[in-house]
């Protein structure tokens, strides 16, 4: 279990570190997008997310790890994200606390421009919370298209699969109804 959860907490830090690395200029908010994104750690296996974007400041992470989904939206104007449980039809509200994997203050280092899977891509690396992250973002549409994080006997390279440009169903950003809404520290 506990594996599991330090799983998800890795794909979570994807979709906040994805968030802020389609952010435009003159946008303030991740660009309108749905990616789909493989997680490969050597330590859990291999784990599916799909992120979301409407452009508007709401943002939608459906991660997939064995039999289980969770479903998180943050909601960039009130700062809030959101966790929901399907199973047991409740949601977690909390204070969306930015970048949970920020670097440490280390220097960024330029990786220069390389091709990572059909994608013309800028790259830079620093260091992280436990050891050093490589990031390849899509330099024209601004979108992570790989990382690789390396620290404390752990890898962890995640993959861009799919992409399509544009404003997903404006359904996918609202809460469920009927679910029992609870604080989350």
């Amino acid at each position: 279990m506990k594996a599991n959860r330090l799983f998800l907490s890795a794909a979570t830090c994807l979709a906040t570190l994805a968030s802020g690395s389609v952010a435009l200029a003159a946008n303030p908010w991740p660009a309108a997008y749905d990616a789909t994104y493989t997680i490969v750690d050597n330590h859990n296996g291999t784990a599916t997310s799909r992120y979301l974007s409407n452009g508007t400041g709401r943002t939608r992470k459906e991660t997939t790890l064995g039999q289980g989904k969770t479903v998180t939206i943050v909601d960039y104007p009130s700062k809030t994200v959101y966790t929901i449980m399907a199973a047991q039809k409740m949601i977690a509200k909390g204070p969306w606390k930015g970048d949970q994997d920020a670097n440490t203050g280390a220097e960024l280092v330029d990786l220069g421009t390389s091709n990572v899977d059909g994608h013309i891509c800028k790259g830079a690396e620093c260091a992280v919370k436990g050891g050093i992250k490589s990031t390849w973002t899509d330099k024209k549409t601004n979108i992570m298209v790989r990382t690789i994080f390396r620290g404390s006997g752990t890898t962890r390279q995640t993959d861009m699969t799919a992409y399509a440009e544009g404003a997903p169903d404006a359904s996918l950003f609202e809460l469920p109804s009927g679910y029992t809404i609870v604080a989350k520290p």
